[in-house]
């Protein structure tokens, strides 16, 4: 039952993928997002690569393009952020978590706090790949492939993005773990004590049960400042 809850609750906080004609901002940095200076664009299209992927946050699925090509090269390698009214989409490009490539494309992001962005994507990465790799999940050459949303859904997990790029411009992603989330929800014991009912680690930082905890607590903020 809490479960099924916590899977109905994510499907609500996550949106669907959009096809956006209006009210649309990029950034071209993690310093220009924070400092909330946005640049407009006339119409952004959105589009995801698999219908299974549409009702959920998970990798980097989305292709961002408009009707000006020589933009559309801007889209792929340089822009960092864009928002698609309070939707929020991050380049994958750049981000490397120990050392590992996302690849291209672009996932939904959302702000929490007052200097981060959470975003939800394939398990990589030294410590997630440690956790979760032992529960049989079938990690190869660092990606997971799934055949169905559901199993898919059980096999993502939270990073967050706290500082700015480095000088080769990549930006270095942490794991929502345990560490994380004790400081997430210091203030409410009762959801911490949610958290570690599930007693294996590597279950218990997915983002099908990271997510609707962090939900509940309030503390996902509107995307655009």
């Amino acid at each position: 039952m809490m479960k099924t809850r916590m899977l109905l609750s994510l499907a609500a906080v996550l949106l669907t993928a959009l096809q956006a004609v209006a009210q649309c901002r990029y950034c071209y940095s993690y310093e220009e997002f924070m400092a909330g200076k946005w640049q407009p664009l006339d119409t952004i299209y959105t589009e995801s690569h698999s219908k299974n992927h549409q009702l959920w946050w998970g990798g980097n699925d989305f292709k961002l393009y408009t009707n000006d090509d020589s933009f559309n090269k801007q889209l792929k390698k340089k822009v960092y952020i864009v928002a698609v009214g309070d939707t929020l989409f991050l380049n994958c490009r750049n981000l490397r978590c120990d050392r590992q490539p996302f690849g291209n494309g672009y996932v939904k992001a959302v702000r929490v706090g007052q200097k981060s962005l959470l975003f939800v994507n394939r398990i990589t990465g030294d410590e997630a790949m440690r956790l979760v790799g032992s529960m049989g999940f079938g990690l190869i050459g660092g990606a997971i492939i799934a055949a169905a949303q559901q199993k898919e859904l059980n096999k993502q997990v939270c990073y967050v993005i706290s500082s700015k790029a480095d000088s080769k411009g990549r930006t270095h992603v942490r794991l929502v773990n345990d560490a994380m989330i004790d400081q997430m929800l210091e203030r409410n014991d009762s959801l911490r004590s949610e958290y570690y009912s599930e007693q294996n680690t590597g279950r218990r930082i997915l983002a099908s049960r990271v997510v609707p905890l962090l939900q509940e607590a309030g503390l996902f903020s509107q995307g655009k400042k």
